[in-house]
């Protein structure tokens, strides 16, 4: 957009030259998430405090023992709710050995969600010197769309970004129900086996609405959700005599020569996964494609 490429209105008002009218910025979605935090009663979590050298000899020697977990993410699986008619699965579930006081516990979240001080403190810090695991619902199909747009004609300002989170009603109903799942596994047998027991947080907001109902949960979603960063869908290919679309089927620029785009904003529809691979396939097909096609 600050090359002129981009809504012809918004463009106009920031006084940039329009070189191509297209819908950059448009289609903007991302996957969301949100965590069910379990203490345990076993030493089994990546706790910053409780490591010890055994842990360093055990991982460094035989490659073994809590070192060996990649970030303290030990398993993934996909569920697919009620609301999902289509038949895919719509929540990718994430069950983290993480401590709050980890890595990638809280100094991760905090700045990912933005969590106010007063949250923290009614929430978790009660919580962050004991052992705990995580069960992290994450969306994966949102129905809803954002807008990605230029504060000003100055690049090192910071973008307009309206993520527009849950303005579909179905993508707050599927995440609630992962949300659900999460409080139920918690609750079985194996899990009970090393002393699971949700944390009661306290969310400063949504203290009035009964605990666990659909309504609580709902607020809890609005406050505490956070973005895998999988922000995508602003420079949407397709049909290039479409007037959603900003790049053709070969990630051509409609109406400019010699220019691709060859990330995941082209994606008209993010994928339901961790969308690493199908980046890495976009860049080894426009590599493809420039070599076929250099000068289209």
């Amino acid at each position: 957009m600050l090359s002129g490429i981009g809504p012809r209105q918004h463009l106009h008002e920031l006084g940039i030259p329009v070189v191509a009218d297209l819908p950059v910025g448009k289609n903007f979605h991302d996957h969301v998430t949100t965590s069910v935090i379990f203490t345990i009663d076993k030493p089994y979590s990546l706790h910053a405090l409780s490591l010890t050298p055994k842990d360093i000899t055990d991982y460094k020697v035989h490659g073994r023992g809590r070192l060996t977990s990649l970030a303290g993410m030990e398993v993934l699986g996909f569920l697919r709710t009620s609301v999902e008619k289509e038949g895919w699965s719509d929540i990718l579930v994430a069950i983290a050995a993480n401590s709050l006081l980890s890595d990638t516990g809280l100094p991760l979240l905090t700045p990912q969600v933005g969590l106010r001080k007063d949250v923290y403190i009614n929430a978790f810090s009660r919580y962050k010197f004991k052992h705990t695991i995580s069960c992290t619902p994450i969306f994966v199909r949102p129905k809803s769309r954002g807008i990605v747009k230029l504060k000003s004609d100055d690049p090192f300002d910071q973008p307009i970004i309206n993520t527009n989170y849950f303005a579909k009603i179905e993508d707050l109903l599927s995440l609630i129900e992962g949300v659900k799942f999460c409080k139920a596994f918690g609750r079985t047998h194996s899990m009970r086996e090393v002393g699971t027991k949700e944390i009661k947080s306290v969310f400063p907001m949504c203290d009035h609405f009964p605990y666990n109902s659909d309504e609580y949960l709902a607020c809890v979603l609005r406050v505490f959700t956070g973005s895998l960063y999988h922000g995508s869908g602003t420079c949407k290919m397709g049909d290039p005599y479409d007037p959603r679309t900003v790049v053709d089927p070969s990630l051509r620029v409609k109406g400019i020569r010699n220019l691709r785009v060859a990330d995941c904003s082209v994606m008209p529809t993010l994928v339901g996964a961790l969308p690493h691979a199908t980046a890495v396939m976009i860049g080894e097909k426009a590599a493809d494609l420039i070599r076929l096609e250099p000068y289209s």
